[in-house]
């Protein structure tokens, strides 16, 4: 988990590690982290201090291995990019998506950054397991999701558009189809590779969904809710 400090448990929720990337007394918020799936060692965490941080877990002590500066502002979420333990991404206040790449942390790449009357916050970024060249932008106070496709960046693929603020944004494990949930309580699937103009599914549940999520299996897809889970099978 992250909060003030990243926080590692077991199985059985018993705290292993508490770890900061500061020394000072009130370290900043980290705001999101992803556990790299290939090599479970890495952990990545954003902070609102604009940083990015690599934690090595392979010790008995872990520690912060890298911590690189990566945008102007808040730094709101970070993934590792698809099958890989060294290139990841990160989205921002400042409403840009970046890429970088650990073995060179000298320069990046700006995947997205809209004109200045354009630009909002990027909350949540989401990368394709399918097809790991498709990542997904949770905009602020948006109903749009906007689709980057890396190997064309700087213009969106595609966006697809939902009734009210989208606050969840998730691809099935293993099409292209992307789950976006949204305030007022509307599941929508778009398939990415037809049209996206008219969702393929649409299902309304309680209003105030949080956050939403797919089964490993890809048949069930559920979200939270100021009164639980809500699971939808397909």
């Amino acid at each position: 988990t992250t909060s003030e400090k990243l926080r590692i448990y077991n199985e059985n929720l018993v705290e292993l590690w508490s770890i900061s990337a500061s020394n000072s007394p009130g370290p900043p918020p980290l705001t999101s982290l992803d556990w790299n799936k290939s090599s479970p060692q890495w952990i990545l965490t954003s902070s609102v201090d604009t940083t990015c941080t690599l934690w090595d877990l392979s010790s008995q002590k872990p520690s912060a291995h890298t911590r690189l500066i990566a945008h102007d502002a808040e730094v709101l979420d970070v993934k590792f990019l698809t099958g890989s333990t060294t290139l990841f991404g990160s989205c921002s206040t400042d409403g840009s998506l970046r890429l970088f790449d650990l073995r060179n942390l000298n320069q990046s790449t700006i995947a997205y950054e809209p004109g200045p009357m354009e630009k909002l916050p990027l909350l949540k970024m989401g990368v394709s397991t399918s097809n790991p060249n498709y990542i997904s932008l949770v905009q602020g106070y948006s109903s749009e999701v906007v689709i980057i496709d890396l190997r064309n960046v700087g213009t969106p693929l595609a966006v697809v558009t939902s009734n009210n603020t989208v606050v969840s944004a998730q691809w099935h494990p293993f099409n292209n189809v992307l789950m976006t949930a949204t305030s007022n309580g509307l599941v929508s699937l778009f398939d990415i590779n037809s049209s996206i103009e008219v969702p393929n599914m649409v299902c309304s549940v309680a209003h105030g969904i949080n956050s939403g999520a797919w089964n490993r299996q890809g048949n069930t897809c559920a979200v939270t809710t100021p009164h639980g889970l809500r699971r939808i099978f397909l």
